[in-house]
């Protein structure tokens, strides 16, 4: 979960990934949160972990990724309901918020095309990559791209023999040559792969978070952009 704050609102972006202990104690956040309620993703299209394609073939859990906003198209659904609150907590201003809102969706409209655009000059064979996080998937589904995230198996240990066996077989298979590090993953164990496969590691994709100020993907707009790109840039290897 987590909270945007001013002082008339309190927005919650929750799409299920991190479900509450039963009998846990909720916190004041919690309390302001629902009664605010607004959920910033209310209405986005959402994936659940078992349709994604963890590399380790162990059953994911049936939860919703959180990671909805990866999708413009979601992002746009983000933009109206934050819109559509502020209207409601200050109508004085309700003309201004939506035409902030029109301009924004519209920016967030014209990335979703040129994506769009970008991928569809790659043959579908290589829109196959593999990933260090788990993260990309609703933008992977947005472009049309197999991702293959390896979270879950390396980001806490080192992987074992049968699991790098095992990704070196499906790197040869699937035809994969670009792998990606994820800005807030630790890339020693993508490293080891690369080191170990000959694949190469072809960029850092964002998802959790911006880069700082000034970089290449400091604003939600740029990072759509500059993952989309390296992307390509990364598939056009294989």
């Amino acid at each position: 979960m987590s909270y945007l704050i001013d002082g008339n609102n309190v927005m919650a972006q929750r799409v299920g990934w991190h479900r509450d202990k039963p009998g846990a104690r909720r916190g004041l956040m919690d309390e302001l949160a629902e009664f605010a309620r607004l959920l910033l993703s209310r209405g986005a299209k959402t994936i659940t972990g078992e349709e994604e394609h963890p590399i380790s073939g162990k059953e994911a859990a049936p939860v919703i990724d959180q990671h909805a906003w990866l999708d413009p198209k979601n992002g746009m659904v983000y933009v109206k309901n934050i819109a559509q609150a502020l209207e409601r907590s200050d109508p004085a201003n309700a003309a201004d918020y939506r035409a902030r809102a029109a301009a924004y969706i519209k920016q967030l409209q014209t990335v979703d095309a040129w994506m769009r655009t970008e991928m569809a000059t790659l043959p579908a064979a290589k829109r196959r990559v593999i990933a260090s996080h788990d993260s990309l998937q609703y933008l992977a589904k947005a472009c049309g791209i197999t991702l293959i995230s390896i979270n879950g198996w390396t980001n806490k240990s080192e992987p074992s023999a049968a699991e790098l066996a095992r990704l070196a077989q499906q790197i040869e298979a699937e035809h994969v040559h670009a792998l990606f590090l994820d800005s807030i993953t630790d890339p020693r164990a993508m490293e080891r792969i690369a080191k170990e496969t000959q694949a190469t590691i072809a960029g850092t994709l964002y998802g959790d978070s911006l880069s700082r100020p000034g970089g290449e993907a400091d604003t939600y707009i740029l990072m759509l952009r500059h993952d989309v790109a390296t992307l390509k840039a990364g598939m056009l290897k294989n």
